[in-house]
């Protein structure tokens, strides 16, 4: 782990991060992260989860981004690109980190190995969701305060159950003469359905 990498997870703080590690120099671009965390009491669907791997990402980029890292990627590689548009800058990063602290997560940040090789790695916001997996959108949250948008991968499988909020099967009454059943099923897909009530 690099010394980026260990001050951002032994402190839980951006701020502590050395702007000048983030920048490889004046004449090239800037360098880029990755920014993980290992969150406990995660909610999905009714049951919560301890140890859930959280992989954040950048999920919009401003048309023409990517220009700025030309001869660093395969602009013709889908997965090269959304490897640089779905990276931290070092700025970027230490605000994440900032807020992630307010919540009270600890980020982990590790350096992106540049040049990207093509197809080495899919963009998390290429990934198939749904069953135990989905996606975090970190930045749809209400207060959220970042100026560049935030979700974040993660994936429930193998992971220790905490607990569960309600039993398999909720019943709730959404109004008068309606009665709504959500039912999550074994891979975790919560089903949902509407019935009168005589």
């Amino acid at each position: 782990m690099n010394s980026i990498a260990k001050e951002a997870r032994a402190t839980g703080t951006k701020a502590d991060i050395d702007i000048k590690a983030g920048i490889k120099s004046d004449c090239g671009p800037p360098a880029l992260y990755y920014c993980s965390s290992i969150e406990n009491d995660w909610a999905r669907g009714h049951v919560r989860y301890d140890g859930v791997k959280v992989h954040w990402f950048v999920s919009e980029r401003p048309a023409g981004y990517t220009e700025r890292y030309r001869g660093l990627f395969d602009s013709s590689d889908f997965y090269s690109v959304g490897q640089i548009e779905e990276s931290f800058t070092a700025d970027e990063a230490r605000q994440f980190a900032d807020y992630a602290k307010q919540l009270g997560s600890i980020i982990e940040i590790r350096p992106v190995d540049l040049p990207i090789a093509p197809r080495s790695i899919m963009p998390y916001g290429a990934i198939d969701v749904g069953g135990s997996s989905d996606f975090y959108m970190l930045s749809q949250v209400e207060g959220y305060p970042l100026p560049f948008s935030v979700w974040g991968y993660y994936d429930v499988e193998g992971c220790a159950v905490r607990s569960r909020s309600t039993p398999q099967e909720d019943i709730l009454h959404a109004g008068p003469g309606v009665l709504v059943r959500f039912q999550e099923t074994d891979d975790h897909e919560l089903l949902v359905s509407i019935h009168p009530v005589h």
